[in-house]
């Protein structure tokens, strides 16, 4: 919510290695999720090179502000716009939603890989 890039565990992203790249984060108070800035923070170079054309996001909430995430990413990374953007809502704690959200993650998927 305060905008923290807080230290992240060992994980493997080589900047420059990939062609396409899904960004994946819950929305916390219509924000990403702290871990999501320090990734941005540290890899935000790169994929402004990739274009937005080359990434998706992806982005989870149980209430909203998604679509205000989903701006601050644009911004951070200079596009107007993204492969696909897909927001579930609260997909655990909502099970009838099921067979609507399995049709937009294909629809995110085939959105990305074009």
């Amino acid at each position: 919510v305060f905008g923290e890039k807080p230290e992240l565990k060992p994980y493997e992203f080589e900047d420059g290695k990939y062609d396409k790249v899904i960004l994946a984060c819950p929305v916390w108070a219509s924000k990403c999720a702290a871990p999501m800035n320090t990734f941005l923070a540290e890899h935000g170079d790169a994929l402004r090179e990739l274009g937005g054309e080359n990434i998706g996001i992806l982005l989870c909430q149980s209430g909203n502000g998604a679509q205000k995430v989903a701006a601050k990413y644009k911004e951070t990374l200079n596009t107007k716009r993204f492969a696909g953007e897909l927001v579930l809502i609260d997909p655990a704690r909502k099970p009838n939603l099921r067979l609507q959200n399995d049709a937009a993650v294909d629809a995110f998927c085939r959105q990305c890989l074009l």
